[in-house]
C-alpha cells in the first residue's frame, strides 16, 4: 500500500498593523477602538494607554506601527510623548485626535513630525483615511528601505567579487 500526502493548503497571510491608543478619557478611547474594529482592515489594536508615560512605555513594548494620542493627557501630554518616543527612535507613526482647536498645538505637532492631526469630535471616515493613508506611508518605507538593502547587497557582491590585481589598479590610480 502507498500514502501518499498532499499538501496542506496555507491561508493567506495577512498582515496586521499595530495600533496603539493613548486617549485618557475611556469613553473617547472605546469609540475610537470601536471605529478602527468596525472600518480600518488590517489593522489591531494591541494597546490603550491613560496617560502619556504609560503609552510610551507600550510603544517600547509593543512597537505599534501607529499611535493615535490624544494632547492633554495626565502624567506626560501627548506632544511630550511622541517627543520622547522619536528622540528614543522608536518607529511609530503618530496621529494626534484632541479637541484643542489652538493653532500653536498644530504647529507644534508638526515640529515634531505627527503624521495628522484629527479634531473631536471624531469622523469615522475621517479617522480610517488617515489610517489607511499612514498604512501606505509605512508600506512606501518599508519598500524603499528594502531596495536600498538590495542596492547595499548587491555592492558588496560587486565588491568582494573583485580580484587582487583589480584592486591594485584602483589603488594605483587613486594615487596619481
Amino acid at each position: 500500500f502507498s500514502l501518499q500526502c498532499s499538501p496542506i493548503p496555507h491561508p493567506e497571510v495577512i498582515f496586521l498593523y499595530k495600533i496603539l491608543i493613548a486617549e485618557d478619557e475611556i469613553w473617547i478611547s472605546a469609540l475610537i477602538r470601536s471605529i478602527i474594529q468596525k472600518g480600518c482592515p488590517d489593522t489591531q489594536i494591541v494597546g490603550e494607554a491613560l496617560n502619556g508615560r504609560k503609552a510610551l512605555e507600550m510603544i517600547g513594548a509593543l512597537q505599534p506601527d501607529i499611535v493615535l494620542a490624544d494632547i492633554n493627557m495626565p502624567v506626560l501630554s501627548g506632544l511630550q510623548m511622541i517627543e520622547t518616543s522619536k528622540k528614543s527612535g522608536y518607529k511609530s507613526k503618530f496621529i494626534i485626535i484632541s479637541g484643542y482647536k489652538d493653532f500653536s498645538y498644530v504647529q507644534q505637532a508638526l515640529r515634531i513630525g505627527v503624521e495628522d492631526y484629527l479634531l473631536k469630535p471624531i469622523d469615522d471616515n475621517k479617522l480610517c483615511s488617515v489610517i489607511a493613508h499612514v498604512i501606505q506611508k509605512i508600506e512606501s518605507e518599508a519598500s524603499v528601505s528594502q531596495r536600498s538593502s538590495l542596492n547595499d547587497s548587491l555592492l558588496k557582491a560587486q565588491f568582494l567579487s573583485r580580484t587582487d590585481k583589480e584592486i591594485m589598479r584602483d589603488l594605483d590610480s587613486l594615487r596619481m
